[in-house]
């Protein structure tokens, strides 16, 4: 049973290994790494839904081959809770997107 397991694991690693290949990416801790994002767009909110809204900002996403901006949106506040906006990060090889998150007050 034992090398059953690992040799699935190899195949997993291989299989992302050849996928990032085509897709000129480079995996780092299960993390794609990409070129440099463009510049941010300017993302017009509108109006807000209400006082326990918080808008999360648009981003930059790398599809494997082009930059694509996905638009923000407004989400419900969570009760005793700050939302950290995502943010891109260079690391050797590439840049890594750091996720946004609801951080406990």
């Amino acid at each position: 049973m034992r090398g059953r397991s690992a040799r699935l694991g190899g195949l997993l690693a291989a299989c992302l290994a050849g996928a990032c290949a085509t897709a000129g990416c480079v995996v780092h801790d299960e993390v794609a790494m990409a070129p440099e994002p463009p510049a941010d767009r300017a993302d017009d909110p509108g109006a807000t839904p209400g006082a326990e809204y918080v808008w999360l900002r648009g981003r930059w996403v790398w599809n494997g081959s082009r930059w694509i901006w996905r638009h923000g949106h407004w989400e419900a506040r969570r009760a005793g809770y700050q939302w950290v906006p995502g943010r891109w990060v260079r690391r050797p090889g590439g840049w890594l997107w750091i996720e946004g998150h609801w951080r406990r007050l």
